[in-house]
């Protein structure tokens, strides 16, 4: 079986822009990010308009737009307008349009400028509802605040709304997670992403040694998540992506777990388009001088068997052996078969009709079970 045949890929694409600027430094993130300052935000929207027009996009492609950071919305209104502008040409009715935001800075003008250029997503940056935490990671809000952000949102028609929120923290206990939970479910938003705090190098968190969650109480947590929003009436649809129903998936991120190609614009943003997998410089200074690119590379077929394999194994319904064959033009058990058998036998994994899917209490072994499909050449 030649597997060195490279797929074609759908026109279907997603088109995702950073925005590294931010007002303060929060103590656990690892983005690309610069403190917020007049002198680089215009230089920075022009060289992003330099770079979106040199990839020639065909804006019919384009099935969702995220804004993403950073801190979008700590840009000003008129420079939020500069942004938007620039991204008009690419909206059209059906594109799920998304921008990150952090609740301390969402205002009533904010609101109504992102509304008339139809971004209809919000996503709400929470991370934790918990004043201890919330000095922790040196974010300014708190649950009466996000409560006024969301009403203030659906009286000017967003229905849309996703929280992120983060569990984990030192000595947090479950009566904290819990609080965190029944708070957020009170907010009764569409979409929910939960992450377990990540000690990532050179963060705040990384530098001064924060402790990580140890394994039994991650795992613990996890399942103590999963089971508080199911029972809120939430789908657990991908790992750490829970929605109130399959309306609300996010269709951004799901174009990278499915392997459909998206565009990455600004600094340090990642791009995977014809079959080219690359990444933005996390130099500032060299991407305001147009030298945009870190790296390129050409993903081979087998490479992309692997990656649609191992993302596609992060959704609960798993990945499809008939879309796999189709979308390659192989047979899944001559590439796959033997290791998936071995996977089952482990109970790593089952079949459930044509999808292949990771059991909910292996779930934390996702890493694991991804390594094992990594093809002999």
């Amino acid at each position: 079986m030649n597997i060195k045949k490279r797929i074609s890929l759908s026109p279907n694409n997603a088109l995702y822009l950073h925005l590294p600027f931010c007002r303060l430094m929060c103590s656990y993130c690892a983005y690309p990010k610069v403190l917020l300052h007049d002198k680089f935000v215009r230089p920075y929207l022009e060289a992003l308009k330099q770079e979106l027009v040199s990839l020639n996009i065909k804006p019919s492609t384009i099935k969702s737009i995220y804004l993403g950071g950073g801190t979008p919305n700590a840009l000003s209104d008129d420079d939020l307008k500069t942004l938007l502008m620039m991204l008009k040409p690419y909206y059209h009715y059906g594109v799920e349009y998304t921008i990150e935001m952090n609740p301390e800075l969402v205002t009533t003008s904010q609101l109504e400028l992102l509304q008339r250029f139809h971004i209809n997503r919000l996503s709400i940056g929470v991370q934790t509802f918990n004043e201890k935490y919330l000095q922790e990671i040196k974010r300014h809000h708190n649950y009466r605040l996000v409560k006024t952000v969301i009403k203030t949102a659906r009286d000017h028609h967003f229905n849309n709304i996703s929280l992120d929120l983060m569990y984990g923290f030192k000595n947090q206990s479950e009566a904290e997670l819990l609080e965190d939970l029944a708070k957020l479910i009170s907010l009764k938003v569409e979409h929910v992403s939960l992450y377990p705090l990540m000690i990532e190098p050179g963060t705040v968190f990384g530098i001064n040694k924060y402790p990580e969650m140890d394994e039994t109480t991650f795992y613990r947590y996890y399942h103590l998540v999963r089971k508080t929003l199911k029972q809120a009436g939430f789908h657990h649809y991908e790992v750490v992506n829970f929605a109130k129903d399959s309306r609300f998936y996010s269709r951004h991120n799901l174009t990278y777990w499915t392997l459909q190609p998206y565009y990455g614009v600004g600094l340090g943003a990642a791009s995977y388009v014809k079959e080219k997998r690359s990444n933005n410089t996390h130099n500032l200074t060299k991407y305001l001088k147009g030298d945009f690119k870190e790296y390129e590379t050409l993903e081979t077929k087998k490479e992309a068997m692997e990656n649609y394999v191992i993302f596609g194994l992060r959704l609960r319904k798993g990945i499809s052996i008939k879309a796999f064959e189709a979308f390659f033009s192989v047979s899944f058990n001559d590439i796959c078969g033997t290791i998936a058998e071995k996977l089952i036998e482990q109970k790593l994994l089952y079949r459930r009709g044509q999808y292949l899917r990771v059991p909910v209490k292996q779930l934390l072994l996702l890493d694991y079970i991804g390594r094992e499909f990594i093809l002999d050449d």
